[in-house]
Formats: structure tokens, C-alpha cells, sequence
């Protein structure tokens, strides 16, 4: 993901949120680069969208992601992609509110 200086703005404060707290600025990029690395992950294993700028990109400013945070099945595969969604869920809600946007991510039980 290509960061804008708008964009890299904004993932500074999500990165600071999440607890990266890095005095030295190549290691702070490095930490931002893997932190949205790992939130583009769980955006394509939960099948929303293609990264996760592209989940929460102002040209979807209706869309709300829907994901399923609950699970009755004891299959291991079933509680991982619970977990994951569990995950972008949260990451979703906490750039949403850095952003001040109302939006949160509907979870689905």
C-alpha cells in the first residue's frame, strides 16, 4: 500500500493508538508498514475487500462491514476466521473513530 502524506497523517495516530510508541522515525515506518500489512491480511482473508484502505476509502462512505464475531462450530477453522474477524472488526472501529467517523463494523452473532 502506497501511503499519501494524508494517509500516512492518519496511520501515525492509528499506529500510536494500537500502543507503537517508536522515538525513531525509520522504525516508526517500518512498524506502520507492518501494522497495515497485517490489516490488509485480515481484510482479504475475511473476503471484504482488497486491502484495508480499500475497506475504509472514503468512496464506500455508506458501506459498514457485516462480520460474523460468533461461533457454534467446534471446527478449528471456523474459530480462526471468527478470530479474524474479530480483529478487523476492532481495527476497522478504531481507525473509523481516529478518523471521526461514526461508522463501526456490524458484528453479527
Amino acid at each position: 500500500m502506497i501511503l499519501s502524506a494524508n494517509k500516512l497523517t492518519n496511520n501515525l495516530r492509528v499506529c500510536y493508538t494500537l500502543g507503537i510508541q517508536i522515538n525513531n522515525t525509520e522504525m516508526k515506518m517500518k512498524h506502520i508498514t507492518d501494522t497495515f500489512k497485517k490489516f490488509d491480511q485480515l481484510t482479504r482473508d475475511c473476503g471484504c475487500f482488497e486491502d484495508f484502505d480499500d475497506l475504509v476509502n472514503k468512496r464506500h462512505h455508506s458501506y459498514t462491514p457485516s462480520l460474523r464475531v460468533k461461533c457454534n462450530s467446534k471446527r478449528k477453522s471456523d474459530i480462526e476466521q471468527v478470530i479474524k474477524n474479530n480483529r478487523l472488526a476492532e481495527a476497522y472501529d478504531l481507525y473509523m473513530e481516529l478518523m471521526g467517523d461514526t461508522r463501526r463494523a456490524y458484528r453479527a452473532g
